[in-house]
């Protein structure tokens, strides 16, 4: 049995938004966050997978 990483899950969530929306502002309003906080946790998310460049 595995163990989910939920931390993970938000991260991965916060950058479907990005996606979604189009731009990190957007994101951070929608999610009523920083674009600081979320350019940061997209980048927490690249480096947890190894591809922060």
């Amino acid at each position: 049995m595995s163990t989910v990483d939920f931390n993970r899950l938000k991260l991965l969530a916060v950058f479907v938004e990005v996606v979604s929306c189009g731009s990190f502002a957007a994101a951070a309003r929608k999610l009523r966050s920083s674009r600081s906080r979320v350019s940061e946790q997209v980048a927490q998310l690249e480096s947890s997978l190894g591809c922060a460049c």
